[in-house]
């Protein structure tokens, strides 16, 4: 019993029967695609419409935001003039003749404070631990006596010897 009965039918087709069948398959595909994106279009510009609004507005924000950020730099560029001052007025500070009512209000009020170290106030402000650090050392400064600070200018390697003992 055959189910399925198969006949070979393979001939060469002539030239302009391929030719024509490959044009006119073509041509269909050619005019199906060709409609199928004359109907995407409407969506497709609706869509870029809102990208270039969105372009637009970030582009407005941007330079907004440009704007912004050049008057915070002008802003902290003007902050950067105080504490170049600042820190010419520490470096010049007399720390020689620091009155000792100061030193006092310093060692009673501030010293004690467990806050008042550099390493928590880091943790809010690095220029604000610089400070710390420095008054602890103005004050530790403060307590050497005079031949100390003597030894410590002319000998500062005998003295960093001596202080690793």
């Amino acid at each position: 019993m055959v189910k399925r009965p198969a006949i070979d039918w393979f001939h060469e087709w002539p030239r302009e029967a391929l030719c024509s069948g490959s044009r006119r398959f073509i041509e269909e595909a050619e005019r199906v695609e060709v409609e199928d994106q004359k109907s995407k279009l409407p969506s497709q510009e609706a869509e870029l419409q809102l990208k270039n609004q969105d372009t637009e507005a970030l582009i407005a924000k941007i330079g907004f935001q440009t704007g912004k950020v050049s008057q915070e730099k002008a802003i902290a560029d003007a902050e950067d003039l105080k504490v170049d001052d600042s820190s010419q007025d520490l470096i010049n500070y007399d720390k020689e003749h620091i009155p000792q009512d100061c030193l006092k209000v310093i060692k009673e009020h501030y010293l004690k404070d467990a806050d008042f170290n550099p390493n928590y106030v880091r943790t809010k402000s690095f220029a604000a631990a610089g400070l710390c650090a420095w008054v602890i050392n103005i004050v530790k400064f403060s307590e050497f006596k005079e031949e100390d600070v003597e030894l410590i200018v002319k000998n500062p390697k005998k003295t960093l010897k001596l202080a690793q003992y």
